[in-house]
């Protein structure tokens, strides 16, 4: 019974999402917004079929959503990238990639190894904060940042890697690398970019702080 409502949460969303999306498609004529519309509608869908179903395993299985959630962030940020929508396909990516990411650490039997997930996600987090910030769209870098680091600190919590007061330490580093990006961002005149990040970091802080 809990599979077939998934499943029915499942189109439930797809079919509010595809005549918002097309739409937004047809007369905006910017393709990668009506992708982030169509996920504004889908992904609570998705995340209440996950909920519902005592084992979400058989019905989504947790490496093809994490390669298949890569694969579309990738092409997202590629296909934004020709079309001159870099920023937002940037944010957009990073959600994506942060939902497979975050679902993989719950429901995966085999993870993906600490080191890979640490370095892989620091990384990814410093690339898309840099490029965010290149093409001037600080807002779009503060949200790819917040989702990718976010997303990395969750899959570590999930799989009990990272200690209490490691946490503790961390969020007191993340969070003081706030204030610094703030000060950093009004000396610097770039005000702007510097909230973003310290926003960006704040979520981050957070989600290594919370019990």
């Amino acid at each position: 019974m809990a599979s077939r409502l998934s499943v029915v949460a499942l189109f439930v969303g797809g079919v509010l999402a595809l005549p918002f999306a097309t739409f937004v498609a047809a007369y905006d004529r910017r393709p990668v917004l009506a992708l982030s519309v169509a996920l504004v509608f889908f992904l609570p869908f998705a995340a209440y079929a996950v909920s519902i179903d005592r084992s979400p395993r058989g019905l989504f299985p947790p490496g093809a959503v994490l390669v298949g959630g890569g694969v579309v962030a990738a092409f997202v940020v590629s296909f934004g990238a020709l079309t001159g929508g870099l920023p937002m396909a940037l944010a957009t990516g990073a959600v994506i990639l942060a939902a497979a990411l975050g679902y993989h650490g719950r429901y995966a039997t085999t993870p993906v190894p600490s080191r890979i997930v640490g370095v892989g996600g620091v990384l990814l987090t410093v690339a898309v904060g840099v490029v965010g910030l290149m093409v001037g769209a600080p807002l779009a870098s503060g949200v790819a940042v917040a989702a990718v680091a976010a997303a990395t600190v969750d899959y570590h919590r999930e799989r009990r890697w990272l200690t209490r007061p490691r946490r503790r330490v961390a969020a007191s580093v993340v969070l003081s690398g706030g204030a610094c990006v703030v000060v950093a961002g009004v000396v610097l005149d770039e005000a702007m970019a510097g909230v973003a990040l310290a926003m960006a970091l704040l979520v981050v802080g957070a989600a290594l702080a919370v019990e």
